[in-house]
């Protein structure tokens, strides 16, 4: 995967912590496409059982549950697919804003 360095001023939760191109990820293309991405595993972000028991393997499950027993959070916000599809709608926002 080619890493280009890259400066944006882009507002999304936690910042931007991935940028780069690729044929392959997150999805097959026949074109490399520069990709971004933002997560919502910060610190004071909650982890949501049953959203990791539906969306992922049954690997990453158990290795999130580990991890609560292990590293348990407090009064942490668990972040929604609803947010999550906020904060793209909030990066799309900004990156298609037109210069003034």
């Amino acid at each position: 995967m080619k890493q280009d360095s890259f400066s944006l001023d882009l507002d999304v939760h936690g910042g931007i912590t991935y940028g780069g191109y690729s044929k392959k990820y997150p999805i097959e293309s026949d074109m490399e496409r520069f990709w971004l991405g933002f997560d919502c595993a910060h610190y004071m972000d909650g982890r949501d059982f049953n959203l990791i028991k539906e969306l992922s393997s049954k690997e990453q499950y158990e290795y999130s549950l580990d991890m609560e027993k292990r590293f348990p959070l407090g009064d942490e916000i668990a972040r929604t697919t609803e947010y999550v599809e906020e904060q793209i709608m909030l990066l799309v926002n900004q990156l298609t804003k037109e210069e003034s």
